[in-house]
């Protein structure tokens, strides 16, 4: 939006799937099958002073959208989301780096199953936790050992609940890790590397290239 840090756009996504199950040996005409099409418009502002897209130093990021789903967009169902983030970053010192994650989503109307949020962050799979609300916190702190090699660790905590509870009436979500950074290419300040996360059931091997979590 002209010289400023804001971004305003519009994006139109469509799916249409159809799904089989593989139950036993049952004849083909029992077999479970699932059709389905999703059509919805969003509506997205960003800020953004990152002095970096894929690796930020310094800066803040900030996203909030809204997308309607219904049949008039070539779905099967009607509902809507509305999401938002918060990402900062700042230098804390000779050789320490830190980051912060914010993110926030709620679901209205007839949402199917995988549109529903779910916590994102490393160290727990993607939709282990799912509800018609969802509020994550994260935080990571690097150490840099010269100018390629760091090592990060991180931590956060998320919830995902029903319309019907609040923030707070379903048992927090714990990740942490830990994990190593190599500036492969300077002039785009890219780092790549391999995160360790543990989550409340399972330990998780990513593999980053970027930040820890996709803001660009």
């Amino acid at each position: 939006m002209g010289d400023s840090p804001w971004f305003a756009g519009a994006k139109y996504t469509f799916l249409n799937s159809d799904s089989e199950f593989s139950i036993g040996n049952l004849p083909d005409y029992l077999k479970p099958q699932l059709s389905m099409k999703d059509g919805g418009v969003s509506l997205l502002l960003n800020y953004d002073t990152r002095d970096n897209s894929f690796s930020p130093n310094q800066g803040l990021y900030g996203n909030i959208s809204y997308a309607k789903h219904a049949d008039y967009f070539g779905g099967d169902n009607d509902y809507s989301i509305a999401s938002g983030e918060f990402s900062g970053f700042s230098y804390l010192g000779n050789s320490f780096q830190g980051s912060m994650r914010l993110s926030a989503s709620s679901a209205h109307g007839d949402t199917p199953y995988y549109a529903l949020p779910f916590i994102d962050m490393r160290g727990i799979p993607a939709m282990r936790y799912q509800g018609e609300r969802m509020a994550t916190l994260q935080g990571e702190l690097r150490y840099d050992f010269d100018a390629r090699w760091s090592a990060v660790v991180f931590g956060g905590v998320g919830q995902a609940f029903s319309s019907e509870q609040n923030l707070g009436d379903t048992p927090n979500r714990y990740a942490k890790g830990l994990g190593f950074r190599y500036l492969m290419a300077r002039r785009f300040n890219l780092r790549t590397g391999i995160d360790v996360a543990r989550g409340p059931e399972d330990t998780t091997l990513h593999f980053i290239v970027g930040a820890g979590w996709s803001d660009f």
